[in-house]
């Protein structure tokens, strides 16, 4: 194990939080710490008073917590996408469909559409029965994502 001080631990931060895709929310003054919430997990990143960094990191993916009625909550299936609003899954939808991958990777750089992770609890937030879709809420992230009705399955 390599420890990092100063510029270099800073740095690591920095990349750690970007590769989540989350945000450090404070540091205090005399023993920074870091608490890293979003995004694709969770964690802490603490510096020493010696300048040295502890990294603590846990994947959302290995173990999700949510707060759901359990009438509302639902595993995710492989293969699927999310969309942060109706407007933007249609365009989704279209591109997949078409096989419009530049269309795709677009939606997904910008943010606006999600790989969804397979085997992970999803809390529904908003059902579409018009559309088969579902509106779900993912352990982790702090915005809801639309997604077909086939990619998720009710736990028992």
């Amino acid at each position: 194990m390599k420890i990092v001080t100063g510029v270099t631990a800073i740095a690591a931060i920095v990349t750690i939080a970007a590769y989540f895709g989350i945000k450090p929310e404070q540091a205090e003054a005399e023993q920074p710490t870091f608490n890293l919430e979003g995004g694709n997990g969770s964690g802490n990143v603490q510096i020493q008073n010696s300048g040295s960094i502890n990294i603590g990191l846990n994947s959302s993916q290995s173990s999700p917590s949510l707060k759901c009625k359990k009438e509302n909550l639902y595993i995710t299936k492989s293969g699927y996408y999310g969309a942060v609003n109706p407007e933007i899954y249609s365009q989704m939808e279209n591109a997949l469909q078409a096989k419009d991958k530049k269309t795709l990777e677009k939606l997904l750089f910008e943010g606006l559409v999600i790989k969804v992770p397979s085997g992970v609890s999803a809390c529904i937030k908003a059902i579409a029965f018009n559309w088969y879709r579902k509106q779900i809420l993912l352990p982790g992230r702090q915005i809801t994502y639309w997604v077909p009705d086939r990619a998720i399955e009710k736990v028992d």
